[in-house]
């Protein structure tokens, strides 16, 4: 669980579990049935930063490894601390709860994912009414890779703040039954704050995308591709279940 001051810079995000140690570095790793996340705010915190190089022919893999951030005991992002305020564009600090859930890096390749879950927790599970709270975490699964190469079997990403999924400059690529949903509380407040918009690793700029479009255009991606090629997508659901908790507006 990431914790302290160690993640607290949201401008310098480093990892906290860091699979290879640079990009590139040669190896081969099963991970199995585990969850990394949060106690307390780690707006600084990637929860995992996968730098590994394996031969296709004998890739690594992550069989239900999942990421969660706040919404559960531990996290000290519950109703107590967390609750949502309906129409609020205000940003509670103490509830950003990461800065990315996981970061593939350019050197990075041949990896097998099944049944991997990365939340940003929309409701508090340990309430008994599964009471809804706001909870920031800034970006979902980041796949960077030149090399490319990967297998996403069955796999999620939800409610982060600026795009649950984004695929750029890589190649490769097959997808099947995947899902995201967007931010409950989204368009307030809306994507432009808190996290700052980092060039370096090909984040959206809402600011300059959405200038001079009405209406509510600042919001999350589910799925975002740039640049890539040889990507195969078999089922896919992105759902947009909420305008600020409100259904009624779709």
């Amino acid at each position: 669980m990431a914790s302290g001051d160690f993640f607290g810079d949201i401008n310098n995000p480093v990892p906290l579990l860091q699979v290879g140690a640079k990009s590139g570095d040669a190896g081969q790793v099963e991970l199995v049935d585990f969850v990394v996340g949060n106690s307390g705010p780690a707006p600084g915190a990637k929860l995992i930063e996968w730098n590994l190089a394996s031969d296709a022919a004998n890739p690594s893999g992550m069989w239900e490894v999942h990421a969660r951030v706040g919404g559960f005991q531990g996290s000290e992002m519950l109703v107590e601390q967390c609750l949502k305020v309906v129409g609020s564009s205000n940003i509670d600090t103490k509830c950003i709860g990461a800065n990315m859930m996981m970061h593939v890096t350019p050197q990075a390749t041949g990896l097998y994912m099944e049944n991997t879950w990365l939340w940003a927790a929309d409701h508090d599970i340990e309430d008994s009414t599964n009471t809804q709270i706001t909870i920031f975490s800034g970006r979902g699964l980041y796949i960077e890779s030149t090399v490319g190469t990967f297998w996403l079997y069955g796999t999620a990403a939800e409610h982060n703040h600026l795009y649950n999924y984004q695929f750029a400059n890589t190649k490769n690529i097959f997808v099947s039954m995947f899902q995201t949903e967007t931010p409950y509380y989204q368009p307030i407040p809306d994507a432009l704050e808190p996290f700052p918009i980092t060039e370096s690793i090909n984040d959206p700029d809402f600011s300059a995308s959405c200038s001079g479009v009405e209406g509510n255009c600042a919001e999350a991606w589910g799925l975002r591709i740039i640049d890539s090629s040889d990507m195969f997508i078999y089922g896919a659901g992105h759902y947009s279940f909420f305008n600020n908790y409100d259904t009624s507006k779709f």
